[in-house]
């Protein structure tokens, strides 16, 4: 009789080396999972292949062994780990980046945490191997980008070796950071390179209490009971719960499970060895107790020897080793059919392929006298079904079956001498209609099965075609039918690639919209599956037209080239453009048009052909046409002499948006006003011109050559805008130390428009109490200067409104 047994175990806190990372709050702390749960912000993430390791400076990788050596080192180093801290899984290798100098962060992670709990944290690492003169690797860890100041050291012997850190958190997030504690001496110099692996953190618990249950002895199949309670640690917050890891090893391998208090975890053994269970704290990865369990196999052994059988049939399952002991039963299979006898074990009913597992069951006594064996019984024979439908005269075709692997024959030798390949089921049919029966065989493991199909070989109806001709596009063509063979059936005709079903079998009409020079007609007609063509040869005068234009949009003055893109116009065409604004021309060649009003223009091309065909095509505003700036700038004064040599100058350009000042060539200003000195030197000559621009881009240029003169002065503008803003409204010359005063202006037609004696009497642009109009007009200035020298001066003004 099997007795209960009880152990109970109680530890405070006993701290020692880490033995598991399961529950830990770190997201991936082993690495398992590669590259995720954790940031490097100051190095670059490089897979490197064949699971090799990091090669430059600021890379990192994720790999289960590291094997490699650095060329640009000429071989002095290697990184030599032939696997991660708890053997067989992953670890993180970093160069450290040295180019960056400073304390460069390289591992972060950010975990969820309970103000004023005190928590445990821990990270294994070790330096690659020894290196001659190589440094020794120091890492802190801050909190919240707050440096700890605890620093620890890798030391040079290629071992893994364990820090850890104890806090207390302020916050319900902390991220935490390992850097590189002492600068990096800078690029080129070797060290502070290694490798990390197991980042664990997880509360501190002051008290976990662990009771274990199992029986005695302990069979295969029974079980260990475990549950917890908790004393958390003081001054931690009430609605914490924590976690522990119980650790199962059975000489081989370790299962790892977590817990949390109060839970219940149900251990089943799977082997008749020696299990030892250790109970570890994650507050601190703590060994806190530890069982031993015996597991014996005291079971009877369960044995029956099963085989095979074919669809339909049954079959008994073979000798018994423990007859009487145990019953069968039928645990699956797939299909649903079949049922098993319990003592003598036949299975009735299998009526398709499949798999059934079979239970042989000898019940439990007061020990370990239950045992159980699992078999399967396997039935063969695959669907032999197949598909064939019926075929044309002449033709060569092929079945399609359910399951492959067999065999095609008739079921009796044709005497057409048609023939059928054993493999494919392909069948060479004579030119003669008949009924022919196919048998398709297949075998499975000894099971045979069979399918017998008829199949109809069927004439193939015949048709004669004949039509007009060529056509255009547009004009309706007539093809006549005549046939043979069975009736109802289709028919349809094909244009290059469009199909069209048609209907009126003696004679259909039918018209073609498909734009080439040469079509090819297929007229088909179809009677259960068996189908006759005709062809014909049009010739079709309609044509594909496209056609394009060099710039979509430009300014005015700029002549537009269009371009003919249709392949297929040839020398007896004749092309005409019509460019949208009145004018068209001739030719199926790229043409040039200029535009003289602005706007968008719609082009249309229509191209016609010796039998009359025409084809056209229109794009609607393929190009448009920007209205062009008028540049002009005023200044003041109007003569820059030796006393007025500093130079006002005012933008009065017209359709634009912004200019721009050049003063000999170089840029100078772009505000719409600015004040220039022109010094005191009478030789120089000075160049200023105004660039003006539209929204559209499109600009024009205004220049003026500006010299000082000395006095007396004599000054006649050549243009001026009388448009009351201002800004040279009015026209006179420019005198001084003039004597006598005589200023007169004519138009073309020889009419006096003003007269005046007064030099600062200035024309207003009117005559005779009306503006006029915009225009070029004539002047004439009598004078007598101060040194008593007469003269006369003419010249012309332009007016612009």
């Amino acid at each position: 009789m099997r007795a209960l047994i009880i152990f109970v175990v109680f530890f405070l806190n006993i701290k020692g080396d880490v033995l598991s990372q399961c529950n830990s709050l770190v997201i991936n702390g082993d690495f398992e999972q590669g590259n995720i749960g954790f940031t490097a912000p100051n190095h670059l993430y490089n897979p490197m292949p064949n699971n090799a390791c990091v090669g430059n400076d600021g890379d990192y990788t994720i790999a289960p062994i590291a094997e490699c050596f650095f060329i640009s080192w000429l071989n002095d180093f290697s990184w030599q780990i032939d696997q991660d801290h708890t053997g067989g899984g992953n670890f993180m290798m970093i160069n450290i980046n040295n180019t960056l100098g400073g304390t460069p962060n390289f591992y972060c992670t950010q975990v969820a945490t309970q103000v004023g709990q005190s928590y445990f944290f821990e990270y294994w690492g070790r330096i690659p191997n020894i290196l001659q003169g190589d440094t020794n690797a120091t890492v802190d860890i801050k909190l919240n980008g707050i440096a700890q100041n605890v620093p620890n050291t890798f030391l040079q012997n290629n071992q893994w070796q364990r820090h850890s850190f104890t806090f207390v958190a302020t916050s319900t997030q902390t991220e935490i950071c390992l850097y590189q504690y002492f600068p990096h001496p800078g690029p080129g110099i070797a060290g502070l390179d290694f490798a990390i692996d197991d980042v664990f953190l997880k509360p501190i618990i002051d008290q976990v209490n662990v009771t274990a249950s199992a029986t005695d002895p302990l069979c295969l199949g029974d079980s260990i009971t475990f549950s917890f309670d908790y004393q958390m640690a003081s001054g931690a917050p009430s609605a914490y719960l924590g976690s522990v890891c119980i650790s199962i090893n059975d000489g081989i391998s370790t299962t790892e499970y977590n817990v949390t208090p109060f839970d219940t975890l149900v251990f089943y053994p799977s082997d008749t060895t020696t299990y030892t269970l250790n109970f570890i704290d994650n507050g601190v990865s703590s060994l806190i107790g530890q069982v031993t369990a015996n597991v014996v196999d005291l079971k009877a052994n369960a044995f029956f020897i099963s085989s095979d059988i074919c669809v339909g049939s049954e079959n008994e399952i073979s000798v018994l080793q423990q007859p009487g002991l145990g019953l069968f039963s039928l645990l699956s299979s797939s299909s649903g059919s079949g049922v098993v006898d319990p003592v003598s074990g036949i299975i009735q009913g299998a009526e398709a392929a499949d798999e059934y597992h079979l239970q042989y069951l000898i019940p439990d006594d007061i020990t370990c006298d239950s045992d159980t064996m699992v078999d399967t019984v396997r039935v063969f024979g695959k669907d032999a079904a197949f598909l064939f439908p019926d075929f044309c005269e002449g033709d060569t075709t092929s079945p399609t079956a359910t399951n492959t692997g067999g065999i095609f024959s008739f079921a009796s030798v044709p005497s057409d001498g048609a023939q059928i390949d054993a493999q494919t089921g392909s069948v060479f049919f004579s030119t003669q209609s008949s009924v022919y029966s196919v048998v398709y065989t297949i075998q499975d493991q000894g099971c045979i099965n069979r399918d017998t199909l008829s199949v109809q070989v069927i004439e193939k109806p015949t048709l004669n075609v004949t039509g007009e001709g060529d056509i255009c596009d547009t004009i309706t063509d007539v093809y006549t039918l005549e046939f043979s063979g069975n009736s109802p059936f289709t028919a349809s005709y094909l244009v290059e690639d469009d199909t069209v079903l048609l209907s009126g079998f003696m004679g259909m009409e039918f018209s073609d919209t498909v734009y080439s020079s040469t079509m090819i007609q297929a007229l088909t007609i179809e009677d259960k599956n068996c189908v006759g063509i005709a062809t014909g040869e049009a010739l079709f005068e309609s044509r594909l037209l496209e056609f394009s234009v060099d710039t979509p949009g430009t300014c005015e003055g700029y002549p537009r080239r269009f371009d003919i893109l249709s392949p297929n116009i040839d020398v007896s065409s004749t092309c005409t453009w019509y460019f949208g604004d009145g004018d068209s021309a001739q030719g199926c060649f790229s043409q040039e048009h200029e535009y003289l009003n602005p706007g968008c223009y719609d082009v249309r091309l229509s191209i016609g052909g010796d039998v009359g065909c025409v084809s056209e095509k229109t794009i609607p505003s393929i190009t448009c046409i920007y209205k062009s700036p008028t540049a002009f700038f005023n200044h003041s004064p109007l003569v820059p002499t030796l006393n007025e040599h500093v130079l006002t100058l005012f933008d009065d350009s017209e359709d634009h948006n912004a200019v721009k000042w050049f003063v000999d060539d170089n840029l100078f200003d772009s505000t719409s006003s600015f004040i220039l000195d022109l010094g005191q030197d009478l030789s120089d000559t000075i160049e200023i011109c105004l660039a003006a621009q539209s929204a559209t881009f499109c600009a024009d240029t205004f220049c003026r050559d500006f010299f000082l003169t000395e006095d007396p002065v004599i000054y006649v503008p050549n243009a001026f805008t009388p448009n009351k803003n201002g800004i040279n409204d009015g026209f006179y010359p420019v005198v001084h130390q003039l004597l006598y005063y005589q200023f007169q202006i004519y138009n073309r037609w020889g009419e006096q428009v003003f007269n005046s004696v007064n030099p600062t009497e200035k024309w207003d642009g009117t005559y005779q109490s009306k503006a006029a109009k915009q225009d070029m007009y004539l002047w004439e200035l009598n004078y007598t200067d101060v040194f008593l020298q007469s003269g006369t001066k003419r010249g012309t003004v332009f007016l612009i409104r």
